[in-house]
């Protein structure tokens, strides 16, 4: 008697998935398009920034034309201030030139923010910008009671996860490119101070023992 095969039923939107050996193509077809994002979005990053690129290049002199400029009817505004009758500003046909006064603080961004605390302690609120948000992590440790007088509530569902199998990166010159798919855990951005380190830690997998090259992605920020 023949097996028989099972055979999962979808709509006109779904793949028809015959068996477990075309849920593994599938799977592949989920890394090759992962693969083809990466490739798309690299080459559009490297089009942006050739792009910003092209316009440094091109407005650079512009930018030097202005300084140039707005320097020079300083000076003759400077010069000729006697023509402001008194005014702080003179109206021409395609502008005005005159002064205007400005007020801005200038902070320490290594000590400015702590001093503010220690000097005006309770007070300090008032003069420094925090953003609150609620924070799910900690309101998933709270009761059901308590979440729904916070109008929250817990939502249960199971997350279907097709997962990529690495146990074949075990040899030199094999890598792997890892993003999330549709309902896997999203890649964390994480913030390092000047002076962390972080770590790799290389184990033995697949039988043999591997190595690891790392290529790290990120932003660097001035402090």
């Amino acid at each position: 008697m023949a097996k028989k095969t099972n055979r999962v039923k979808s709509d006109n939107k779904l793949i028809t998935v015959t068996g477990w050996r075309h849920a593994d193509d599938l799977l592949r077809q989920i890394g090759d398009a992962q693969l083809a994002i990466q490739a798309a979005e690299a080459a559009a990053a490297q089009s942006i920034a050739d792009a910003k690129a092209c316009l440094a290049i091109a407005a650079k002199p512009l930018h030097e034309q202005i300084k140039t400029i707005t320097l020079s009817l300083e000076a003759f505004a400077t010069h000729s201030r006697h023509d402001f009758e008194g005014k702080k500003s003179k109206d021409l046909n395609f502008g005005t030139l005159g002064w205007r006064m400005s007020t801005s603080i200038s902070v320490s961004t290594k000590y400015t923010l702590e001093l503010t605390k220690q000097v005006f302690k309770r007070r300090a609120k008032r003069y420094i910008h925090v953003k609150e948000t609620p924070d799910k992590d900690a309101l998933a440790k709270l009761t059901d009671e308590d979440l729904a007088a916070v109008k929250a509530r817990r939502i249960v569902k199971d997350d279907f996860l097709a997962a990529q199998t690495l146990s074949n990166i075990n040899a030199a010159g094999k890598a792997a490119i890892l993003q999330p798919i549709p309902n896997a855990t999203p890649v964390a951005v994480v913030e390092y101070t000047e002076g962390e380190i972080f770590g790799i830690d290389v184990t033995q997998a697949a039988g043999s023992a591997c190595t690891c090259t790392a290529d790290v992605y990120g932003t660097l920020k001035a402090a």
